[in-house]
């Protein structure tokens, strides 16, 4: 069973288009979990691990999410913490602006806390436009597990993550704007 899913995933892996840096990532680091973890395989060939680095070395705005993914999967694979310089890597993209007014014009800004969390999360939010907003969190394979509205332009929330296991979960912001507001959330106990 557990092949037969990682193949069909395998098969919406590489029907996936496009040529940009974010889809190329994407389709790049799907087929090595596929390849690896998703079948519990820890062990890596050499041309996977440079694909990894290459990849967690990119900037997260530009790169897409398959950066932190990458990164991840690179941690696993060699059983040390890796550390990236975002500020660096994006520029100053990468480093959160501390006046409102500033960050107003960048788009939507979303924080989840603390990170790694266990039982609950805190969501602070600053969003732009008038529309409703929800955070979608979706486990490491992308199954939406949680959705969660979040009301006015500026606020807070906190929401039980009890029912959610242990791992790796992405979140992200519907209805943003220009610059992506998600992220990377460990669940841990």
């Amino acid at each position: 069973m557990k092949m037969y899913f990682t193949n069909t995933l395998q098969t919406q892996n590489n029907s996936l288009t496009g040529t940009g840096d974010f889809r190329t990532n994407e389709k790049t680091v799907n087929d090595i979990y596929l390849q690896t973890v998703a079948i519990g395989n820890t062990t890596f060939s050499t041309n996977q691990l440079t694909a990894l680095q290459s990849i967690a070395a990119q900037c997260p705005l530009s790169g897409g999410e398959a950066v932190l993914r990458a990164r991840d999967i690179l941690e696993l694979a060699l059983g040390t913490p890796q550390f990236y310089n975002n500020v660096n890597t994006c520029g100053n993209s990468a480093r959160p602006s501390q006046d409102r007014t500033e960050q107003a014009d960048l788009g939507d800004f979303v924080q989840v806390q603390p990170n790694p969390a266990s039982e609950r999360i805190l969501i602070r939010y600053a969003l732009s436009g008038e529309k409703e907003h929800q955070l979608i969190l979706a486990n490491i394979v992308g199954e939406v597990v949680g959705s969660f509205l979040l009301n006015g332009k500026e606020g807070e929330i906190t929401v039980s993550i009890g029912y959610l296991p242990p791992g790796i979960y992405w979140y992200s912001l519907t209805g943003g704007t220009a610059l992506p507001a998600s992220g990377k959330l460990i669940i841990q106990r």
